[in-house]
């Protein structure tokens, strides 16, 4: 084998490395949870927390997402996370800044909405969060389809 061919055999492994990290979500869950999320009717006694990213731009990017500093699944494009939980107040917040948090007084029978926006970054994308109001987030919601949290 030549110099030529094993540049291009090098290159060509770390593309297949870089590209193998990318895209990586947590799983889908069944049309019918899918479906019944999106009539965003929370319990008497719980509250919903809807965590949405509606958009392509990055979307070979995975971006994982924290809830009370713990791990609760993966986004990426058109994904969204439904959390149903007791009134409390949960802190969210993403990898990319641990610093941009979002928090959530969760009352009862409420839902609560919270938009990963991609942002461009230098080397790789980042994200912020914001909180959305209810018919932005029904709209967003309903364009995405939702993914397992491990909440």
């Amino acid at each position: 084998m030549n110099i030529k061919n094993k540049i291009n055999l090098l290159f060509a492994l770390g593309l297949i490395l870089m590209l193998s990290g990318c895209g990586v979500t947590s799983p889908l869950v069944s049309q019918a949870l899918d479906k019944q999320a999106k009539q965003f009717k929370p319990s008497s006694t719980k509250a919903n927390i809807y965590i949405y990213r509606n958009e392509y731009l990055g979307g070979a990017l995975s971006k994982n997402i924290h809830v009370n500093n713990k791990l609760i699944g993966t986004t990426g494009a058109m994904n969204y996370f439904l959390l149903e939980v007791k009134p409390d107040k949960y802190t969210i917040h993403s990898d990319d800044d641990p610093s941009d948090k979002i928090v959530i007084d969760a009352r009862a029978r409420r839902n609560y909405f919270v938009w990963q926006e991609m942002k461009m970054g230098f080397f790789v994308g980042g994200t912020e969060l914001s909180k959305v109001d209810s018919k932005t987030g029904r709209e967003a919601v309903m364009e995405c389809v939702r993914v397992k949290a491990n909440f």
